[in-house]
């Protein structure tokens, strides 16, 4: 009725617009109802994702576990769903390359399982740093490998290298220095052992310098390791095949010659001292004159002496004094003369000008000493006394 009425009032082609635009928004709204429902949506939803995974197998479950105090491979494997019979079997083929039953705390475990049926499909176990047990599964049919990784560096290793410089302390060992750059047991152990048929690295000494060169990327492995024995020898430790080598290095040693002058104002040592002689020096240049001049009585002041000695460089580094070549001394006005000479078949000392033997049957003074412990003095207190009188001498030691 109300359409009818509607008609009558309306020209023809507005009346048709109308009825069309009430079927459209009839329509749309059935639409947005069916939507709504969420029967229908549940029904859409699994239709697109059946159709978008159709053909494509579900990705593997990976648990990676580390070993707590107290756990065994058959509480490990139980907890992940792995049933009783699969164990067993899984370590009786294990046995053959490791017992599962010694797994240690804080060693590493890996299980992949199928996304499908969530069975276990792999079984990876960290023996130690050096060795992993692989374990791959496929159905009724196990295949166990132990796979070993080299941690030792190639000998043609061309990556990026740091290098680390320390004289040793105290109670410091390679050990500990090497622990503490984070190379492992295991590396430490072989280069040790390597090393050992050249040199003991359990005998290094304090004030010894250690250089250490090792990789950047982690994990840290040694490229070479160089310990100072002593001021001409070296130990150079380097990878090779799958393990290390060493060696002892003779280091290259310049031999210099120095020559000092000097005037005894007190006495010898401080004179020498003062003239820029080390005291080793000095006390090699008074048992060379020994047998001819008594150092603790017969030196006056105004007596003087020339001394040429060597000194030792190695690699370039200045190391120490050796041995003197020829010497002068003038003790009270009467001229003393020492030149060293070696014959080359072991027969070698000192000789005075005309080629005697320095070195007599008996000394003037025939003690050995270092030091002076009390040198001359109008004003000394008494060591035993405990009062200041004269010391008309020099005490040797």
């Amino acid at each position: 009725m109300v359409l009818h009425g509607v008609r009558q009032k309306l020209p023809d082609h507005f009346f048709i617009f109308l009825i069309s635009l009430v079927f459209v928004c009839m329509s749309a709204c059935h639409d947005t109802a069916n939507n709504n429902n969420p029967k229908n949506k549940d029904q859409a939803s699994t239709y697109s994702t059946s159709k978008t995974t159709s053909g494509i197998a579900p990705e593997p479950i990976i648990r990676t576990l580390t070993v707590d105090r107290g756990d065994s491979i058959y509480s490990i494997l139980t907890d992940n769903g792995v049933p009783d019979a699969d164990i067993y079997e899984i370590v009786s083929e294990a046995r053959k390359y490791f017992d599962l039953s010694k797994i240690l705390p804080a060693h590493e475990i890996v299980l992949t399982f199928s996304g499908k049926d969530q069975s276990l499909l792999r079984l990876e176990y960290e023996v130690s740093e050096i060795k992993k047990l692989i374990i791959n599964i496929h159905g009724k049919e196990i295949n166990v490998t132990m796979k070993k990784r080299n941690l030792i560096l190639p000998a043609d290793f061309t990556g990026r290298l740091k290098v680390f410089s320390c004289k040793l302390k105290k109670g410091e060992s390679v050990y500990k220095i090497l622990s503490g750059l984070s190379v492992s047991p295991f590396q430490i152990e072989e280069l040790s052992k390597s090393a050992r048929s050249s040199f003991a690295l359990s005998c290094v000494k304090p004030g010894h310098e250690l250089d250490v060169w090792i990789t950047e990327s982690m994990p840290v492995r040694i490229a070479r390791l160089e310990y100072q024995i002593d001021d001409f020898r070296k130990l150079i430790v380097t990878p090779m095949d799958g393990s290390f080598t060493s060696e002892i290095k003779d280091l290259k040693v310049e031999i210099g010659y120095a020559r000092t002058h000097g005037i005894i104002e007190d006495n010898l040592y401080d004179s020498g001292i003062k003239a820029g002689l080390s005291p080793e020096v000095i006390m090699s240049l008074a048992d060379i004159f020994a047998w001819d001049i008594n150092f603790f009585k017969e030196i006056r002041p105004g007596d003087c002496y020339t001394v040429v000695f060597e000194k030792y460089y190695v690699e370039g580094k200045f190391k120490g004094f050796g041995k003197i070549i020829a010497a002068r001394f003038i003790n009270q006005g009467k001229e003393h003369v020492a030149i060293y000479f070696d014959d080359g078949n072991g027969k070698k000392g000192y000789y005075d000008e005309r080629g005697r033997p320095i070195r007599k049957m008996f000394l003037k003074a025939p003690l050995k000493y270092t030091r002076i412990s009390s040198r001359f003095s109008y004003h000394r207190l008494h060591p035993i006394l405990h009062v200041w009188r004269p010391h008309l001498g020099v005490d040797y030691a």
